[in-house]
């Protein structure tokens, strides 16, 4: 190639980028969960010659999807957080949006107080400025759901879309008036449903790699968080233990609460039956040597680990403080947390699994196919009336 030829590829390359269309995503950090892995998953599905998406974070922490995004030419920012100084915060992502030009803004969160970040974004020239509620309620002081609930009306007047996974989470972040006057649009947390069809000989390979052949596996995939109630869950299979011998209790995740939870697994002396496998990229194959999943969470907008969980034909138990929109496939099984430790051992007992092939129908005639939600993500935050950006 010469230098003429190389020039105008230089040329050619550069009017490309600039023709991209971006999309800025404010989010807390890009570590495994639940709504980042959801935007890592409709980032890798998108055609990156039409669409551009960067992340501004507010961690300068080497977070686990930040290479990823870096090498896929995805740009990262960080901002002073609002707890640190809520006026820089403020000055950082008007200044980030000005200085590159975003008029696309998602912000992701479940609290409506991040429709700050939509206010500086507007000011700094943002025209569509999408918000993205992550959860349905949390337990937290009075003082901090005042806050909340004093910004929903401001969150529904700066947001030019309003994205929820589940009515729980769109009535927690936008309020009930939202979801009466149907100004909510529901996104589902897409999956890429042939990733969790199940190949029988790595399924034995990592059966034998954990140690897991012939053992009754019950499954968790979450932070280590109060949120996800992993203290209760230990109760459970504590129980459970004494009646299925075999039974073997697996821990996908981290999280500020997994020392105590250790604690609480040696003080019962089952340190032996669990086993901790921290973050993982393989939840597929893990989901498909599952017997059961059992998730006694506190409060959930959409779990994903559930949706997850019924792609692989695998029965969830799980609190009645979960959306019942999260049972697609009829293999979920709702127990109250305030029945007993024997109510929800009988329940996990009666699971069965489902055909894989039944639960991927109802999951695409329930529009979680990853190719169908990517198509409305484009919509909802690029403003493409007729989006056909995705690999």
């Amino acid at each position: 190639m010469n230098w003429k030829q190389k020039g105008w590829l230089r040329i050619i390359n550069h009017c490309i980028k600039v023709c991209k269309m971006k999309l800025l995503c404010i989010i807390g950090d890009l570590d495994i969960g639940g709504a980042e892995t959801f935007l890592m998953k409709v980032y890798r599905n998108l055609d990156r010659t039409k669409y551009q998406m960067d992340f501004l974070l507010f961690t300068s922490r080497e977070c686990e999807y930040n290479k990823e995004v870096k090498l896929s030419g995805g740009r990262i920012y960080v901002a002073t957080t609002k707890e640190t100084d809520p006026f820089r915060s403020f000055s950082d992502i008007y200044r980030i949006v000005k200085e590159n030009k975003y008029q696309n803004v998602l912000k992701v969160s479940e609290y409506s107080i991040g429709a700050l970040d939509l206010l500086a974004a507007k000011l700094a020239g943002a025209r569509i400025r999408a918000f993205r509620s992550t959860n349905g309620g949390s337990l937290e002081s009075k003082k901090r759901i005042l806050i909340h609930k004093s910004f929903i009306p401001f969150a529904n007047m700066i947001s030019t879309s309003l994205i929820a996974p589940s009515s729980d989470a769109a009535k927690f972040t936008f309020g009930n008036r939202a979801v009466r006057n149907n100004k909510v649009h529901y996104l589902n947390n897409g999956l890429l449903l042939e990733q969790y069809i199940t190949n029988i000989d790595f399924q034995t390979d990592l059966q034998k790699e954990l140690g897991l052949a012939g053992k009754y596996v019950v499954g968790h995939i979450g932070r280590f968080s109060e949120q996800k109630n992993h203290r209760f869950l230990v109760s459970i299979f504590y129980e459970l233990k004494k009646t299925i011998s075999n039974a073997v209790l697996v821990l996908v995740g981290d999280g500020e609460l997994k020392e105590e939870i250790e604690e609480k697994i040696n003080g019962l002396e089952i340190q032996d039956d669990v086993l901790f496998l921290g973050l993982r990229r393989d939840i597929p194959q893990l989901l498909s040597i599952m017997d059961v999943m059992v998730f006694p969470s506190l409060y959930e907008g959409m779990p994903n680990a559930v949706i997850e969980a019924q792609a692989s034909g695998l029965p969830c138990v799980v609190s009645d403080r979960i959306t019942r929109e999260a049972d697609i496939t009829g293999i979920v099984s709702y127990v109250s947390l305030d029945d007993s430790i024997q109510s929800w051992i009988s329940c996990i007992k009666n699971t069965k699994k489902k055909s894989i092939d039944e639960c991927h129908y109802l999951l695409k005639k329930r529009g979680y196919d990853l190719a169908d939600v990517c198509q409305r993500f484009i919509k909802l935050t690029y403003g493409e009336k007729n989006a056909k950006g995705i690999h």
